[in-house]
């Protein structure tokens, strides 16, 4: 959140995080994410219950508050950190899709990850393997 430019929906900041991890698997031919988070599809793209006790947590802690946005609650980073024990392509990747998608509406980044071949081949609540 220290890189995007407006409070975001849930929902957009869980399919940002599954860019960053999608991405992170291609880019760096690994395995699995940086968070390591496990995705299913589901209604509006992936999502992953762990995200919630996430969000629960950094509100808890001060780090972000919930905001009414045009459509309903989101988050907003209110205490700015750098993440510790981040490795540095982590960081400039998560910098990298913060830029390309932190702007996109949440229909245009349901739609670029609608297309994604992996997204595509992946059963309604079944878990999406990033690589084969």
């Amino acid at each position: 959140m220290n890189n995007l430019p407006s409070p975001k929906y849930k929902t957009e900041l869980i399919k940002l995080c599954f860019l960053i991890d999608y991405h992170y698997c291609k880019d760096y031919s690994k395995k699995e994410g940086p968070t390591t988070v496990e995705y299913v599809k589901y209604n509006y793209g992936p999502y992953s219950e762990s995200f919630i006790e996430a969000f629960e947590s950094l509100k808890e802690k001060g780090i972000i508050t919930e905001v009414s946005l045009p459509f309903g609650e989101g988050y907003e980073l209110i205490k700015k950190e750098e993440p510790l024990g981040i490795p540095l392509e982590v960081l400039n990747l998560i910098k990298k899709i913060a830029e390309i998608y932190g702007g996109m509406s949440l229909r245009e980044m349901k739609e670029y990850i609608y297309n994604l071949e992996e997204f595509k081949k992946t059963i309604f609540g079944e878990k999406i393997i990033l690589l084969n």
